[in-house]
């Protein structure tokens, strides 16, 4: 029995390497940290040590960003893109009421102390356009 027909069923499936042999039966080597092959089959390669680096990174900023939403007690988001549509459209509709608020005003000021001041719907409107 060669070292290719040898059991591989003692390592781990989601840290071996996804290589086949000429037989089709899948290599037995550990794939290198980050990536889907082992140091035989490419993972010696810049272009795949640059991807499986990446990997790992994408994969700690990930748990990252979990243990820090689970540090304050907060859930993650599903989809960034559609939490981020719905802040965009809540801003606009608060930049909307302010503006009609600002469009009714008959005075722009008032007076307080003696002295005029602008109102504070104006100072709420400038905010929501920043």
């Amino acid at each position: 029995m060669s070292r290719w027909d040898e059991p591989t069923a003692n390592y781990p499936t989601e840290r071996r390497c996804t290589a086949t042999n000429r037989k089709g039966q899948q290599c037995g080597k550990y794939a290198i940290r980050g990536g889907s092959v082992c140091t035989a089959h490419g993972g010696r390669t810049p272009a795949v040590k640059r991807k499986a680096q990446q990997t790992l990174a994408v994969a700690q900023a990930r748990a990252d960003a979990a243990a820090a939403l689970a540090h304050e007690g907060l859930k993650p988001v599903g989809d960034p893109v559609i939490e981020l549509g719905k802040a965009a459209r809540e801003i606009v509709a608060m930049k909307d009421a302010l503006a009609a608020r600002v469009n009714a005003l008959t005075d722009p000021t008032y007076a307080a102390m003696g002295e005029e001041k602008p109102r504070v719907e104006l100072a709420l409107y400038e905010r929501a356009l920043d």
